[in-house]
């Protein structure tokens, strides 16, 4: 069989990398295989996919142009909505194979990482050693067992295949080769905005292994590797206004009151080390983990350790490039999700390590080969050690991915494993809402205010409870903090308008379900309870205009066909 060569002059055999790829993928489908019985989450996947009728009403240029127009759940990443509306045209809301597809994308993408790194540096070996790490580190559950993550792993695939194109371009510089990166790229960005920091990612690649740019290079070499990258840059910079704009939209984005700079500095200097501590000691892991501001024996450990590694990657660029190459790529692909700018509510996310973790395990896994070379029976001893250690991830791996399997199992694990989250908390509340477990219910939504006073979500559910209790003035005081937090949380004006409308205030509750409604524009509730108002007022085209808008928005709500029965005064089953 013919063997291929690689960037680095080395040959391989083809058939040994085809079996390593397929062994590869099957051990993927063996450690997270479970997640094919797993249902959707109440963490996002509401949001993104169960309410989100977008994804299945309207035509399909409707559709598109929703996905390339909407900042919905406080993002712009069109081509994860129109992998959402894919599965939904082809699995309904069948969970099982929303599963099986990130399963998938997960396999493939360890295939495409494999066969990039035995073309870029022709070591089968260690190449097949990294696609392991990377493949079935517990770190990986997340991205996963998560269907909300598929904009992780499409990023992923789009990165790698831009990767392949690039490899592609770099062996001959024609333009229809770069406009393949470039096109790539754009689907990368366009799955996730982590992906802003790809041409930085190109021009490490430059470096080490391509070996474009070689230390004590004419500013001219340097000047055409970056200028080549410069429509990259521009596309990077697009998305990211793009997605300051959405989390603004949606109050996601951390304001410097609220989390100042000097705050942001330090736990940005402690989260590098935070995920190389997760990634060599994997336990209690946790969807999300809090905002806790580092007190200064942390800052100041972080920084050792990070002027320490750097120290060392500079100090070996000559002998070991790989070592430099693979800790700057780890930082930089880390940055766009740092805490300098900070969205949501969490410090760290494990999923964000998905595409950091490829430089990280090349670079560490070459300068261990490269440590070894003279010492075979250290080596021998070290390849005992590896396998144990892929074994124990891979059980690590197994064992949290089972910890998805339902919102009870998740959200309870990650209060046990985890203190002051109050995300979990709140979620953890609501699940044991659902299950009518009210009292318990009511015991986390009060620990999340504990640790966050200035939750409005919670505060906001905290008062549904009390409200249906009868307890009205105390629901009605935790509804006004709500919003008085954020004036833009339009659940909290919609519970304050039931308290109105309850109370006889009519007007009042117009008023507040209608800054509900403009808040919440694909919420039908607030529109039918506007709709019946009117109805009891007699003024029946407005009416009927809220309740045939309630019934558009949600088809299937029995709330809305009864609202325009009374608009329409018709017999129980005659309204559409």
């Amino acid at each position: 069989m013919r063997r291929s060569t690689g960037l680095s002059g080395r040959r391989t055999n083809p058939a040994v990398v085809w079996l390593a790829a397929a062994a590869l993928f099957a051990a993927v489908f063996v450690v997270f295989g479970e997640v094919r019985s797993f249902g959707f989450l109440d963490y996002d996947d509401g949001d993104y996919i169960l309410r989100n009728l977008h994804l299945r009403e309207g035509s399909a240029i409707e559709r598109l142009r929703w996905a390339f127009t909407a900042f919905h759940a406080a993002n712009w990443h069109p081509l994860t909505w129109i992998s959402f509306m894919v599965d939904g045209s082809l699995f309904g809301l069948d969970p099982g194979w929303y599963h099986v597809e990130n399963l998938l994308l997960h396999g493939l993408n360890t295939v495409l990482l494999l066969g990039l790194l035995v073309r870029l540096t022709g070591s089968v070996g260690k190449s097949v050693l990294v696609a392991s790490l990377f493949a079935l580190h517990p770190l990986r559950a997340e991205s996963v067992a998560w269907v909300t993550e598929r904009k992780g792993l499409l990023m992923a695939l789009f990165t790698f295949l831009a990767l392949h194109a690039y490899v592609f371009y770099v062996r001959r510089r024609t333009l229809d080769r770069y406009l393949a990166v470039l096109i790539l790229v754009a689907g990368a960005l366009l799955a996730k905005p982590q992906a802003v920091a790809l041409p930085l990612l190109l021009l490490i690649l430059d470096w080490w292994p391509l070996g474009r740019i070689k230390e004590g290079a004419p500013p001219a070499a340097w000047a055409v590797v970056v200028r080549e990258k410069a429509p990259l840059f521009l596309m990077a910079g697009i998305l990211t206004v793009l997605t300051v704009a959405a989390q603004r939209q949606a109050g996601a984005v951390a304001s410097l009151e609220g989390f100042p700079v000097g705050e942001r500095l330090a736990c940005a200097v402690v989260a590098p080390v935070a995920y190389l501590g997760k990634t060599l000691w994997p336990v209690r892991l946790a969807p999300a983990y809090p905002i806790v501001s580092p007190v200064s024996w942390e800052i100041a450990g972080a920084v050792l350790v990070l002027m320490g590694i750097t120290t060392i990657a500079v100090r070996f660029r000559r002998t070991q490039p790989w070592l430099s190459a693979g800790w700057l790529g780890f930082l930089v692909l880390l940055a766009p999700v740092s805490n300098l700018f900070q969205t949501g509510g969490q410090a760290l996310a494990d999923r964000y390590t998905y595409l950091p973790h490829l430089l990280l395990f090349t670079g560490a896994v070459w300068s261990g080969v490269w440590f070894l070379r003279n010492t075979p029976r250290i080596r021998a001893a070290a390849a005992v050690v590896i396998l144990v250690v892929a074994v124990a991830l891979s059980v690590a791996a197994c064992r949290q991915t089972g910890f998805w399997r339902d919102d009870l199992t998740l959200f309870s694990h990650a209060v046990a494993v985890t203190q002051g989250n109050w995300k979990m908390h709140y979620n953890l509340g609501n699940t044991f809402e659902r299950l009518g477990r009210e009292e318990e219910a009511e015991g986390q939504y009060r620990l999340a205010l504990e640790a966050r006073p200035a939750y409005p979500e919670a505060l906001n559910n905290l008062g549904a409870l009390h409200g249906r209790r009868g307890e009205t003035g105390l629901a009605e005081s935790l509804f006004n903090r709500a919003v008085s937090i954020q004036p833009g949380y339009g659940p909290g004006w919609f519970n304050l308008g039931f308290q109105s409308e309850q109370a006889g205030d009519l007007g009042g509750a117009l008023k507040q379900y209608g800054r509900a409604a403009a808040l919440q524009p694909d919420a039908a509730e607030p529109r039918v309870r506007m709709g019946r108002i009117f109805a009891r007022q007699g003024r029946w085209e407005e009416a009927s205009a809220f309740c045939r808008e309630a019934l558009r928005l949600d088809p299937g709500s029995a709330g809305a066909a009864a609202c325009l029965r009374e608009a329409s005064h018709l017999p129980e089953n005659d309204a559409r």
